[in-house]
């Protein structure tokens, strides 16, 4: 089974930092995702999602520092539902607790042509990792660390690394 999500918007509020009592930081924001299409008339319509999100410890150190309302962000997490009850009522929210950020250069155009490129291929790949059987993804995934091992035992150089988009 997986659960992942990957959303690409813009920050809706001021991230919010607070420091817990064995030391933990928690970061909790909202990212706005949009999605544009076109009607059976032709015309242009529009729909925002707002999610909600929380980076822990060292994600929220990053999103407490550099995050800003209106920033572009690229997170990617699981979905983390928490149930309770009030006055008799029972109450959910689910969340995407954020396990990868990416911070998007800032500015008025947003991202870059190679910048959208490479978000489109990432959606690809997990979209085609998530359509494999379980077996397939088990052994890509340990082909893929030991390929981060072999790196990070320098046994590329830099150019080359950066070449392969590490």
């Amino acid at each position: 089974m997986l659960n992942e999500v990957q959303l690409l918007g813009r920050v809706g509020q001021a991230p919010e930092l607070k420091k817990l009592d064995g030391g933990s930081t928690v970061a909790t924001f909202s990212i706005a995702t949009t999605e544009k299409w076109k009607d059976e008339k032709g015309e242009l319509k529009e729909a925002t999602e707002w999610h909600n999100a929380e980076a822990w410890n060292g994600i929220a150190d990053t999103v407490s520092k550099y995050v800003e309302k209106g920033d572009m962000i690229l997170i990617k997490g699981k979905l983390k539902t928490e149930k309770w009850e009030k006055d008799g009522q029972k109450h959910s929210s689910t969340k995407v607790r954020v396990t990868n950020l990416h911070l998007l250069p800032k500015g008025k155009g947003g991202m870059s042509d190679q910048d959208k490129q490479d978000v489109q291929q990432s959606k690809e790949l997990l979209e085609y990792l998530g359509s494999l059987p379980e077996a397939e993804k088990t052994a890509f995934k340990e082909k893929f660390i030991n390929f981060k091992k072999f790196i990070s035992e320098e046994n590329l150089n830099k150019d080359t690394a950066g070449f392969l988009g590490f």
